[in-house]
């Protein structure tokens, strides 16, 4: 799958529609996505902080 769609909202609306329909393997493959695309956003967040900081 690409990172397109490796996002927290993505993982939201999984864990929702799991949520809805009572299915709780996909709840929790929703949470588990929105727990990677934190960390994504973060690690990027720290790359920007980086390239800030290095710049003069």
């Amino acid at each position: 799958m690409s990172r397109l769609f490796d996002t927290p909202a993505v993982g939201k609306a999984k864990e929702t529609i799991g949520e809805a329909v009572g299915n709780e393997r996909l709840t929790a493959k929703g949470r588990a996505e929105q727990a990677k695309g934190d960390a994504h956003e973060a690690k990027e967040k720290v790359k920007d902080v980086g390239h800030d900081i290095a710049r003069p």
